[in-house]
């Protein structure tokens, strides 16, 4: 009698397997040359059957129905809905059937619907016995879209590839400030959940190349953790040496299971950290991690982490979406009371905007031109901060970030704050107050300006077009420090201008402007002393929140700078249109005196009186600054 060894068997299944030819043959092909109303006329398919399934190059599914003599009719079908006799609903896209109604569906799952929600029970390839089938219709693509899909994708992944760190090999899934919900049964089907916060992972996949295809892998995991457990991901090896995936030697200790990340349960909720993973099974090139939503109950700055500790598994890239939820919308916590910021400044904006639109048109005979100019800085601040709000809103209400409104505000904003800092500049030199020009400095003053404003919008671009991650801050040092030593250069030479300005005014006894000079350049001072101190908080605030822990407060800073930026308010207030608005307006009377040389001097020499009691009237006489007449006195003429 013949023994028959399980081990044996194993190893020769082993080796057949290994030796799978999974080589695809092509029999018949042929080309498109028309499609529409989900029809598609392919030219060259002459040994297709009717009713055949015919395959296009993107994955689509089609059904060979109408045979022609030079082409053939085939009916698209992308994904098919089956009723049941059970009354089961089953979704999926068709790979085969036949004259019975027999059919096997890939994807499938089940859809069950309560009220106005559902879920979708994954059934991978099903087998449809045709005598249960009671309807079989193709899914409407579109209602399915607007049912399924979420516009709340705020973590996108498009073949992200696995770097290595450590001993692990890493994706950085995103990090939120998330406000807690209320706990209780999240609905994973509601695509709105209002008041609930939860991070959802949607048609998350991995995908290794068929070289690397013919063993099966270890787990590729998910780690979603709070910034403050993050001591709980990872552990030490021998000779203290940080790891994050489990090694041997731990593994023996039975402290982890080998080959996968160390990871321990929060000392505050034993059900955090949430890890869950997913493997290559042998020759599958796709594997997909299973759909599920964690709900957030606490408050906290959260991060998400793909990470694997095979070696072996080399040129892996993840695909799909993670949506991340505030019980408010899908705006990050820590972008989410820019909103109401950017809100109260469009306000202000518009109520800045209305003094002044109405103070412009009661005293326009008596506007000069640096008020146009102030007039157009309003004017683009009021449709900065209008953009930002939409921006936000839209950002809040759908999750995703749109990109024109983002490019359009950022837009606005930096050619406001250009021609702010130009004007403050000229104001500074004494551009139409006490001279008419900048004379040979305006090609100098409008580089600036160009140079500034490039700087300046490269910068705020990378900063906020597309940014999603409610991080600090992604532009890079050569980025920042242009537009900050260009602003440095501004400054200087504001200060520079006002000094000589200031001095030509007292000189020439001008009190007016030199009043109104003296309060803008003790302002700007305030200005600039509070902004240094501001950098330092700033500074101080992100080296001692390495891990974004105080999210909840770092919404003060840019909103700081963007109300610092409207400095232009102390000139409006200063140079308001007014019935007196010409005094401060240039004159050829004062602009001939200002500019005047300050390097003589005008000395009184009294003349010979004809009387004895009364002196003769003062004879002006030009002496030069570095004359001798100032060692001695001047003698007076006196009669004998």
């Amino acid at each position: 009698m013949v023994t028959i060894r399980a081990d044996e068997i194993s190893n020769i299944i082993r080796e057949r397997i290994e030796q799978y030819n999974r080589e695809v043959k092509i029999v018949n092909t042929g080309t498109v040359l028309q499609v529409g109303d989900d029809i598609a006329r392919i030219y060259g398919l002459d040994e297709v059957m009717a009713g055949e399934l015919v395959e296009f190059e993107e994955g689509t599914i089609g059904i060979a129905l109408n045979l022609e003599s030079n082409n053939v009719g085939v009916v698209l079908i992308e994904k098919l809905l089956v009723l049941l006799r059970d009354g089961r609903k089953l979704l999926g896209i068709l790979r085969s059937f036949d004259q019975f109604a027999n059919a096997v569906l890939e994807g499938a799952c089940e859809r069950v619907i309560v009220g106005d929600l559902y879920c979708d029970i994954p059934l991978g390839l099903y087998v449809i016995r045709g005598e249960n089938v009671v309807l079989i219709g193709e899914l409407a693509q579109k209602a399915e879209r607007e049912a399924t899909d979420l516009k709340g994708s705020v973590h996108e992944y498009r073949g992200e590839r696995f770097v290595a760190k450590g001993n692990a090999f890493v994706v950085h899934g995103g990090s939120e400030g998330i406000y807690s919900s209320k706990p209780g049964n999240l609905n994973e089907s509601s695509a709105t959940a209002n008041g609930d916060s939860y991070i959802r992972f949607e048609k998350i996949v991995f995908r290794r190349t068929e070289e690397f295809s013919n063993f099966t892998s270890g787990l590729v995991q998910a780690i979603v953790f709070e910034v403050e457990d993050r001591e709980a991901i990872g552990g030490s090896a021998y000779g203290g040496q940080r790891a994050i995936c489990c090694t041997a030697d731990l593994a023996k200790l039975g402290a982890c299971t080998q080959g996968e990340v160390i990871h321990r349960p929060s000392t505050k909720d034993p059900s955090w950290p949430h890890v869950f993973g997913v493997s290559f099974n042998a020759y599958e090139l796709v594997a997909t991690l299973p759909s599920r939503s964690i709900q957030v109950t606490k408050t906290g700055m959260y991060n998400l982490y793909f990470m694997h500790c095979d070696p072996n598994l080399k040129d892996v890239v993840i695909e799909g979406k993670t949506i991340w939820k505030n019980p408010t919308g899908y705006l990050p916590g820590r972008m989410a009371p820019l909103m109401n910021f950017y809100g109260f400044m469009s306000f202000a904006f518009v109520i800045l905007g209305l003094f002044w639109f109405y103070q412009y048109a009661r005293f326009w005979r008596d506007v000069f031109p640096l008020l146009n100019c102030i007039t157009l800085v309003i004017t683009l601040g009021m449709f900065e901060m209008a953009l930002w709000y939409f921006d936000y809103a839209e950002f809040n209400e759908t999750g995703v970030r749109p990109t024109g409104i983002t490019i359009w505000a950022v837009t606005f904003g930096t050619v406001k704050r250009t021609v702010a800092r130009l004007i403050i500049l000229m104001v500074s030199m004494g551009y139409g107050v006490v001279r008419p020009t900048l004379g040979g400095l305006t090609s100098k003053v409008i580089m600036l300006g160009v140079t500034f404003f490039l700087a300046s919008d490269v910068l705020e671009l990378v900063e906020n077009v597309g940014a999603v991650s409610d991080l600090s801050g992604k532009a890079r040092l050569f980025l920042v420090l242009p537009a900050a030593l260009l602003d440095a250069f501004f400054i200087i030479w504001i200060f520079k201008s006002l000094s000589a300005t200031l001095n030509k005014l007292q000189a020439r006894r001008i009190m007016v402007k030199l009043d109104i000079y003296r309060k803008f350049t003790n302002a700007l001072a305030v200005a600039v002393i509070v902004s240094v101190g501001w950098i330092c908080y700033e500074l101080y605030f992100k080296s001692n929140d390495v891990y974004n822990e105080h999210w909840e407060n770092a919404w003060v800073i840019p909103a700081f700078w963007q109300v610092l930026s409207s400095l232009l308010c102390i000139i409006c207030a200063l140079w308001a249109p007014s019935q007196n608005s010409m005094r401060y307006a240039y004159s050829d009377d004062v602009g001939e005196e200002f500019d005047r040389d300050d390097s003589s001097l005008t000395l009184i020499k009294p003349s010979a009186m004809p009387s004895k009691d009364v002196r003769s009237a003062p004879e002006a006489r030009l002496v030069q600054a570095n004359n001798g007449a100032s060692n001695g006195d001047v003698e007076e003429d006196k009669r004998a």
